[in-house]
């Protein structure tokens, strides 16, 4: 994917008024609109860098989150994970700043990384990849290579990884390698060895590493299939080599497939993942054995066709069995088998290890650990232990019997008690919500990086002096999420995770800043956000008055909503689950079979209970949308219409918004508008609930791009005041973009309203068009500015538009950086000037001199500077006008940004330039 402007050629637009023809509109219709770019940041956002060829170790800023850290001596912070969609997999940083050399690694780096004063090394699948270290530049690229130490083709992850000299050792699939890193080879025969993650030496020679805690509950089993005799065949092989349509047919007529679940297991619920409509699972036994040879206890025989797509999910009663087997005369569409079973807490462990394997200690009362590290210094351990109270504990006496460290921080524990948590959700120091990384450097000083209280985004890298007192933070957002402001208070915004508060000192939407989470994990076990990682925001509404918000996946389906309590966090109040997915719901809180459901919580507990939820029929299609009003639009393509929740004017006793039945109601689509509803992409309501708009592919407009989830190519107004859905509009959208001769040909994908317009943001690039409500027709384009980093869209609920005032701000994903982009529109202003290019930079003797060229009309140029500091980089300081195209800082800052605007006659501008970097 490339980031690019949008080239006004092969672009077509057609207003049509119904019964009316109007000539084709093409993009010169949409004149461009001077616009300001900004962005809620991620605290190191650099501002700048729109080209996919800057992609990768030049994007500085906190990664999405980490499975190891460590630290070299002069405290440069190293941090692996296995996703980090932007690039930065193999994060760097030092003294709160994030360092621009990271490796050079995609989207993972592995799950273990060690340093000392020669190697850098990470762990990946079967395999390490090393550097060697330079005293200047800290590793040399040139010196890059990998050592395989796991032949199979799915090698296991190297979970645990340290380095003695010139030999490193690494833990995967249960067995201890050691490596000579001079000569990139395995040295001896692997040992059997327990699969501890996170592996750090004492100076005895000895190993610690940690087994993590499983929680009580549901899990999906990995599992291990035989049938026909081929015991320990993958699933994923069984299924795929017996054919695209039929699988478990064998040459006498009965397919079996066996099930080991691996020790006796309270099997809870199966799911079918099917091929389409054609599903059958007719004759299809379900027996459970608590030995491979029976007997048999037949479970459940399917007697119709299931004709569910895309999945078929059953129940089962919890009795243990050992085996499950599955037979059959016919089984067509199957792709794929899920067994979720009740399964009990398991505690974790630190244990120390000598080389052999043998467990030679282990450390007491840590039940959860996650993160830990060595102090060698104190011959100390150092672990956080992920159960409620949320606190890093220390240990001495290891060679020996380990005890609690009296003498560290608080009597051997150091953070709030309770975390984030019991901070209700407020930022702060030392509140710590799962600390995958410690690490510690030559002065003692202790870095911690949190992943948020989801595990995945929300993340912080905070570091602290030996005494306690924190040294500096940053903060890492939302990733693929945008922000909604609260209508109630357009100076607090919402993502999914996430308040923000308008900072004053902020300038041109850069002036937000994020204040704390909405989720309490502990207090809310069954939140969407925590379970299920849904991610995206779709809007706060204020319903009765107050602010309700609605947050979806990245597919936009399902969508939970959430009240807020006293303390601001959100607490789950109502679930529309619109394909019959909410699969991770188990018995007894999920309703079986396969059909919309909407669950709201009747007694208040943020909890489901089975005579909670509503159940109605099934559906084809899902696409959604969330009224100003609250109310819930949904396309039902089985039922040939639009599915209409409307919501209660009053939230009940606990504060949660109802969809009573007596308000629920489906609206006929005019075939001539979209034959097929399985084809509509998209709907918005205008704020007044009068008008909806519906987006989507005819057989004349097909889909001819794919992707996942383009808006489509017909945009069809509809007036809603006759309780029917009476067309007086329709627009062909722009659709099949070239952008550039090498870039992939774009499409809108997503779609927002606010005030008077209709705002289209198209994919590769996040321009937006917008349109008049009334009768589509355009008013302008926004171009995004450089300040964002390479813009894409990535889900279907990436925009978020609000009025404050005359002018309109926009939220928008981003897609590198962990951040949410912003955009601010003044539809008063019209003459847009040309952006500065990036200006250069020249640091001498303390000063620091930015050129760059001259824009068309300009007469004059803004200058703005932020610096870095303990929390990130500070807020944009203006630092005058110009009307040469040049400017020294004569006082320049050890590490400052810059960026500049062109001004012009009657209030005309540009937006501000990408940002130069001078340390």
């Amino acid at each position: 994917m490339r980031c690019t402007n949008l080239i006004p050629s092969m672009l077509l637009l057609t207003g049509v008024l119904v019964g009316a023809e109007t000539r084709p509109l093409t993009v010169a219709d949409f004149p461009d609109l001077p616009v300001t770019t900004g962005y809620l940041a991620n605290s190191l956002m650099r501002g700048g860098g729109v080209r996919w060829d800057l992609f990768n170790p030049k994007f500085t800023y906190l990664q999405l989150y980490t499975e190891d850290m460590v630290a070299s001596p002069d405290g440069t912070l190293f941090c692996t994970t296995t996703w980090e969609e932007g690039h930065r997999a193999a994060g760097m940083y030092r003294d709160g700043d994030a360092l621009p050399d990271s490796p050079p690694f995609a989207t993972t780096s592995g799950r273990s990384v060690a340093a000392s004063d020669t190697w850098l090394v990470y762990g990946h699948l079967g395999e390490l990849r090393q550097f060697q270290r330079h005293p200047v530049k800290g590793y040399e690229t040139a010196t890059g290579g990998s050592v395989r130490i796991h032949p199979e083709k799915d090698a296991p992850w190297i979970s645990g990884l340290v380095i003695e000299g010139d030999t490193a050792l690494a833990v995967a699939g249960g067995k201890l390698y050691t490596v000579d890193l001079a000569k990139r080879v395995v040295v001896g025969e692997p040992v059997p060895f327990p699969d501890v993650s996170r592996l750090r030496m004492d100076r005895r020679g000895n190993l610690w590493g940690l087994i993590e805690a499983t929680q009580p509950g549901y899990r999906s089993l990995v599992l291990t299939l035989s049938g026909n005799g081929e015991a320990g065949k993958p699933a994923a092989d069984a299924l795929k080599n017996q054919g695209d349509n039929v699988h478990w047919l064998d040459k006498s007529g009965r397919a079996e497939l066996l099930v080991d679940l691996g020790g006796e297991r309270r099997a809870a619920l199966l799911r079918f993942h099917g091929a389409g409509w054609d599903t059958d699972l007719k004759g299809l036994v379900i027996s459970g054995a608590t030995s491979a040879e029976g007997p048999w206890t037949d479970l459940i025989t399917f007697t119709n066709p299931a004709g569910w797509w895309p999945e078929t999910v059953q129940t089962l009663d919890e009795r243990p069995w050992k085996f499950l087997r599955l037979t059959s005369a016919k089984a067509v569409g199957l792709r794929a088998l899920q067994i979720q079973v009740r399964e009990p807490e398991k505690m974790g462990a630190v244990l120390c290890l000598d080389r052999t394997g043998r467990e030679l200690a282990r450390l007491p009362d840590i039940t959860h650990p996650i993160g830990m590290n060595y102090d060698a210094k104190a011959d100390r351990i150092l672990v956080f232990n992920n159960d409620p109270d949320q606190q890093i504990h220390a240990f001495t006496g290891l060679d020996k019997t380990p005890k609690r460290d009296q003498a560290w921080m608080e009597r051997g524990r150091f953070g709030v008690k309770g975390g984030l948590s019991a901070a209700k959700g407020q930022f702060g120091p030392a509140r710590f919500d799962i600390a995958r990384g410690l690490a510690l450097d030559a002065a003692g000083n202790l870095a911690v990086f949190c992943v948020g209280p989801t595990g995945f985004s929300q993340s912080r890298l905070e570091c602290y002096a030996p005494d306690g007192t924190r040294k500096w933070e940053m903060k890492g957002l939302a990733f693929l999420d945008a922000a909604a402001p609260d209508p109630g208070d357009p100076n607090v915004a919402y993502s999914a995770l996430t308040r923000y508060e308008r900072d004053p000192r902020g300038r041109d939407g850069d002036g937000w800043r994020a204040v704390g989470t909405t989720v309490d994990r502990f207090a809310n076990p069954e939140d969407s956000r925590v379970r299920d990682n849904h991610g995206h925001v779709m809007g706060v509404r204020r319903i009765a008055g107050k602010p309700i918000l609605f947050v979806t996946t990245q597919y936009s389906d399902p969508m939970s909503v959430y009240r807020f309590d006293a303390s601001g966090i959100a607490v789950p109040c109502a679930y529309f689950n619109t394909l019959g997915k909410g699969g991770d719901f188990p018995p007894p809180n999920r309703p079986a079979g396969f059909a919309w459901g909407l669950w709201q919580d009747a007694n208040g507990d943020g909890r489901h209970q089975m005579d909670e939820w509503r159940l109605g029929e099934q559906l084809a299609m899902h696409y959604l949308t969330v009224a100003q009003s609250g109310d819930v639009w949904m396309v039902d393509a089985r039922s040939k219409g639009i599915r209409h929740f409307g919501v209660a004017s009053q939230l009940d006793s606990h504060g949660s918004p109802t969809w009573p039945t007596d308000r629920e109601r489906l609206l006929s689509v005019p075939n001539s508008a979209f034959p097929d509803l399985g084809q509509i992409r998209g709907l918005e309501v205008s704020p007044d609930d009068k008008t909806l708009f519906a987006f989507g592919f005819t057989p004349e407009l097909p889909n001819v791009l794919g992707k996942n989830h383009p808006l489509g190519r017909l945009l069809v107004r509809f007036d809603l005041s006759s309780g029917s859905l009476v067309e007086t509009h329709r627009t062909i959208i722009p659709y099949d973009i070239e952008v550039t001769p090498q870039a992939p040909k774009d499409q809108a994908y997503v779609s927002a309203i606010a005030g008077e317009f209709l705002f289209l943001g198209y994919e590769h690039h996040q321009d937006t068009l917008i349109l008049r409500q009334s009768d589509l027709t355009p008013v302008g384009r926004l171009p995004i500015g450089p300040q964002s980093q390479c813009p894409i869209y990535d889900g279907p609920s990436e925009l978020i538009v609000q009025q404050v005032g005359k002018k309109y701000e926009l939220f928008m994903s981003m897609y590198v950086g962990n951040s949410t982009t912003h955009l601010t529109w003044d539809p008063a202003a019209t003459t847009r000037l040309t952006t500065p290019t990036i200006p250069s930079g020249e640091r001498k003797d303390g000063s620091v001199t930015l050129k760059w060229e001259a824009t068309a009309g300009a007469t004059g140029w803004q200058i703005e500077r932020r610096s870095l500091l303990p929390d990130g980089w500070g807020p944009w300081e203006a630092k005058g006008t110009v009307k040469t195209a040049t400017w020294t800082d004569a006082k320049a800052p050890a590490a400052a940004g810059y960026r500049i605007r062109a001004e012009g006659a009657k209030s005309a501008r540009s937006d501000w330039s990408a940002t130069v970097w001078m340390r």
